[in-house]
C-alpha cells in the first residue's frame, strides 16, 4: 500500500456451527453450542441459520448427607418440596434450594417415585434392582411389612393411578394398594400375560396403567370391577 491508500480485502464470513457435533479429535469439527441454539430461517432470512442466545444453568442446591453420586430419582410432590434420591441417600430440596437429609434408600439403579392423593400425601419409592419398597409421609420413611407370599425381592417400579399404587415385578406380576393407602394384600395382584415377557415398569397415561415389559406393554383401565379394579 501507498502512503494514504487503503486496500481493501473482500469479505468472508466466519462459518458458526449450527449444532453441538464435535468429532472425537476435534480435527474435523469442533462446534459446541453454549447457551445458544441456532434455528433455520430457510432460505429467505438474511442469514439462513440465525443463532440466538438462551438462558443457561446455575448451581440451585447441593444434597446433604452421604447423598453424593448419581442421580437415581426426583419428585416434585406440590410444588413447594422436590424429594431427591441420589447415591444411597433420601433429599428433600426446598423452592429456595435449602436441601434437608432424610434417611438411607436401599437398592441400585432408578428409583422410581409416586405419590397418591391424600392431603398429607405419601411417597412411594422402589428402586429398579428390587428388594425394597419405601413410604414417605411426613417427613419420615419406612418399609411396610409386606406378606411372605409377595416377592419384594423382584419389585422394580411404582406409579399411582386412581389412588392405587401399581409395583411392577420383573416376572410379570403387579400388585395394587388400596386406595390412598400403603397397605398390599397378598391376593390384589395380576399378571401381564399377553407376552409374558416379564416387566420393566409400570407407567400412567390419562386413565390408562401401561405396563412395559423388555418386549410388549399391556394396557389396562380402572373399571371398578368387584375384587380387582383393573381390566
Amino acid at each position: 500500500a501507498r502512503k494514504g491508500t487503503v486496500l481493501l480485502m473482500p469479505l468472508r464470513p466466519i462459518p458458526l456451527g449450527v449444532r453441538t457435533n464435535p468429532d472425537k479429535t476435534n480435527d474435523d469439527g469442533a462446534a459446541v453450542l453454549v447457551n445458544c441454539y441456532a434455528e433455520d430461517a430457510g432460505e429467505e432470512g438474511n442469514v439462513r441459520y440465525p443463532i440466538h442466545a438462551c438462558d443457561s444453568f446455575e448451581a440451585f442446591s447441593t444434597l446433604t448427607g452421604s447423598g453424593s453420586g448419581v442421580i437415581r430419582g426426583m419428585l416434585n410432590v406440590d410444588d413447594t418440596t422436590l424429594y431427591a434420591v441420589t447415591g444411597s441417600r433420601l433429599n428433600s430440596v426446598t423452592t429456595g434450594g435449602t436441601a434437608a437429609d432424610i434417611a438411607a434408600v436401599g437398592g441400585s439403579g432408578v428409583a422410581y417415585m409416586a405419590r397418591n392423593r391424600k392431603t398429607t400425601p405419601q411417597v412411594f419409592i422402589v428402586p429398579s434392582s428390587g428388594g425394597y419398597f419405601y413410604v414417605l409421609e411426613s417427613g419420615a420413611l419406612s418399609e411396610p411389612s409386606l406378606d411372605a407370599d409377595i416377592q419384594k425381592s423382584l419389585f422394580n417400579s411404582v406409579c399411582v393411578i386412581a389412588g392405587y399404587a401399581v409395583i411392577t415385578l420383573s416376572d410379570g406380576a403387579w400388585y395394587i394398594t388400596g386406595v390412598e393407602v400403603a397397605t398390599i394384600d397378598e391376593l390384589d395382584f395380576s399378571t401381564a400375560t399377553a407376552n409374558p415377557d416379564g416387566l420393566t415398569r409400570g407407567v400412567v397415561r390419562g386413565r390408562d396403567l401401561c405396563l412395559m415389559g423388555p418386549r410388549s406393554t399391556e394396557f389396562y383401565v380402572n373399571t371398578g370391577a368387584t375384587g380387582f379394579p383393573f381390566e
